[in-house]
């Protein structure tokens, strides 16, 4: 260690500053007021934002330069020795520098900073490389750190304010390394160092004091060392990965005409440069002016009528200790956000529908940097942590939880009472519903079938009702909002006795046709007695047969097209436009497996037809075989599927049995 502290002091009259300014420019970016087109009174600002400075005094990856001397390059400047820019060994990007001699020294002018960090990423590939990198204000060597190898061991470390070599860790031959080093000068002029992201060093005074901070960045070599071999790459505040431009939003609270923003730690306020849009004429000052807001600053929006509006503009710096998310907004969020300090909890909502998974939220912090960053898209099905890092390098988290508004909807879409008379008209932009019932109703105890899209409905559905009044039926959506529907409940009057006026005539109430798919024969209405019968083929199952039905009347049940089990006489009953009923008995037969004589008649053959599974005219142990095969399976147009019933089972089997040895020519 005391050879190594006394070679580098031995030498350090050899070296000449060298300083790489990364600069994020605030008086380059180009600004412009910006001005929608607003009523003749309008006089508002919409938004007003400001850059984040970096503040590293440089930043520099070397990917522009030419290969050959760095000297001249991106304002480097050579005194002595030799540092190449190359493309061969690099950390990121396309080009990175290389040391190869022993005595060498250049040097960069940047930023002057007070308060601020710089990475600086190398590689050394033998054991004899000694690498200084120092901060200095103008050629006055403030801040002293690198690397120094022995024949065991190759170490990083610092020059404290003894001075003497300090080592912080070692590290690995022809590997890239991060260096880190971060100031402050309140409360006092310190300075720490970490390599790797590993852990920091205490704060400690540095090698000399600055007055007013550092601005220069040199690169060095050791004059005894003639083999000298090293790289540097990516000269920055953070990692690369970090190093995206940001912009600080204001919050604007529009009743109060304020407007509050939060810079971070470090930031000198007294020439910031705000983009503002407005809503009117013109803003003074103009935006991109650069303003001093060590005190809050007046703009004033002139309308298109001469009418004006001011705002009271504050700006606050972090503390060194600052980590706080202070705003954090989602584009078309339903209401404002819910920040629970104590908590580290907040929570927002999104409205109906929203898809979660690609959301980019704006965030406003106190301190250094929030990761996620603030408009970076995120996924926020589960809730996601964010995590705000301080001037100090600690860091709080906070619980970020979306939730995504209920369904808002509440209406009703189908509204019908038994047996009423046509279809229900919906008034949806009204919201009134009207529906008619036969001459002759009670409507004290009407029982609604309602379709809804929402969460519930007051009265329920199914639930009897007096209408001899308007109804107010409420919906309630998922959300918990409700919407009312006026229901009305019309008797038709009395209709004519006689004539054509009626429908069907007044008292009219008959079965006029009934019949069900694949029936045998036709359909044996007998009026007087008031009964129908039909025939189903052999074997068909009854249970659940669909009859198509045609009356006289107003209305039938069951209903037209509704299954019924025809096992026993089934009852229906004709409704008249009147009120009154007419109930008719029907009954469902089975044909016989085989007509007796005389009844051999087209339905015979087919039911020959359709037993001949084999399809060769005649039924034998061929269309056993196939019934076999198929035995248990379902479906349609299975040729074993004798009954057509969906089944290949027994009754297949008795069908066969019955026909067995037939052959079509015998019909």
């Amino acid at each position: 260690m005391e050879k190594f502290t006394s070679k580098y002091f031995n030498n350090l009259n050899k070296f000449v500053a060298l300083t790489i300014t990364i600069f994020v420019l605030i008086s380059g970016f180009s600004f412009s007021t910006k001005s929608v087109k607003a009523a003749e009174s309008d006089k508002a600002i919409t938004a007003f934002t400001v850059p984040i400075q970096a503040r590293t005094p440089l930043r520099d990856d070397f990917n522009s330069y030419i290969d050959g001397d760095l000297d001249g390059q991106g304002d480097w400047v050579k005194t002595s020795g030799l540092i190449n820019v190359q493309a061969t060994t690099t950390f990121e990007g396309a080009k990175a520098i290389k040391n190869s001699t022993g005595t060498t020294y250049y040097k960069k002018l940047g930023n002057l900073r007070s308060e601020g960090r710089i990475t600086i990423y190398f590689k050394n590939p033998d054991t004899h490389t000694y690498i200084p990198f120092v901060l200095q204000e103008g050629n006055t060597e403030r801040i002293v750190f690198g690397t120094w190898p022995t024949v065991d061991d190759q170490y990083i470390g610092y020059v404290n304010s003894t001075p003497e070599w300090v080592s912080i860790g070692s590290y690995t031959l022809n590997t890239w390394v991060s260096l880190e080093i971060e100031w402050h000068s309140t409360p006092s002029k310190q300075v720490r160092y970490r390599y790797n992201s590993g852990a920091w060093t205490d704060w400690m005074a540095p090698y000399t004091n600055w007055t007013n901070g550092v601005d220069t960045v040199a690169i060095k070599g050791d004059a005894t060392l003639t083999d000298d071999i090293s790289y540097v790459d990516f000269i920055a505040e953070n990692l690369y990965t970090e190093e995206t431009p940001t912009t600080s939003i204001a919050t604007i609270n529009e009743s109060a005409k304020t407007i509050a923003l939060n810079m971070p730690y470090g930031t000198d306020v007294t020439a910031l440069v705000p983009t503002i849009t407005i809503a009117g004429v013109s803003v003074s000052p103009t935006s991109s002016v650069a303003q001093n807001f060590t005190s809050p600053v007046t703009y004033t929006v002139t309308a298109a009528n001469s009418s004006t509006q001011a705002y009271a503009v504050t700006v606050t710096v972090a503390a060194y200790t600052d980590k706080a998310i202070t705003a954090f907004t989602v584009p078309d969020q339903v209401g404002t956000t819910t920040i629970n300090e104590s908590a580290k909890t907040i929570a927002l909502t999104m409205p109906y529908g929203t898809v979660v998974t690609a959301l980019v939220p704006t965030i406003t912090i106190a301190g250094e940097l929030v990761r996620p960053a603030s408009l970076t898209q995120t996924d926020f099905t589960n809730p996601v942590t964010y995590t705000v890092t301080a001037a100090d390098s600690l860091t709080q988290a906070y619980i970020v939880t979306v939730t995504v508004a209920a369904n808002p909807a509440k209406v009703i879409t189908a509204f019908t009472i038994l047996d009423q008379v046509g279809t229900t008209t919906i008034n949806e932009s009204a919201k009134t519903i009207a529906l008619a019932m036969p001459y002759g109703t009670v409507v004290t105890a009407l029982v609604p079938t309602i379709t809804i899209t929402g969460a519930s409905v007051s009265p329920l559905s199914g639930v009897a009702n007096d209408f001899t009044t308007s109804s107010i039926y409420t919906v309630t959506a998922a959300d918990a909002s409700t919407q009312g529907y006026t229901v009305t409940v019309t008797v038709n009057p009395a209709p004519p006795t006689s004539g054509g006026g009626g429908r069907f005539y007044s008292y009219a109430k008959a079965i006029t046709t009934f019949t069900i798919p694949n029936q045998v024969g036709t359909t044996t209405i007998n009026e007087s007695a008031k009964t129908i019968a039909l025939t189903m083929p052999y074997g068909t199952v009854v249970t659940a047969l669909v009859p198509i039905i045609t009356i006289a009347g107003e209305s039938v049940r069951p209903a037209s097209l509704t299954p019924t089990d025809f096992t026993n006489p089934v009852t229906y009953t004709v409704t008249a436009a009147n009120a009154l009923t007419q109930d008719y008995t029907v009954t469902v037969n089975i044909a016989l497996a085989i007509p007796t004589i005389g009844q051999e008649t087209d339905w015979f053959i087919k039911e020959i037809k359709r037993t001949d599974i084999f399809r060769d005219g005649k039924i034998d142990v061929l269309d056993f075989d196939a019934l076999v095969i198929n035995w248990g399976k379902k479906g349609v147009d299975n040729p074993a599927d004798v009954n057509q019933d969906g089944l290949v089972d027994i009754l297949d089997f008795n069908a066969l049995m019955v026909n067995w040895g037939k052959v079509e020519s015998q019909s």
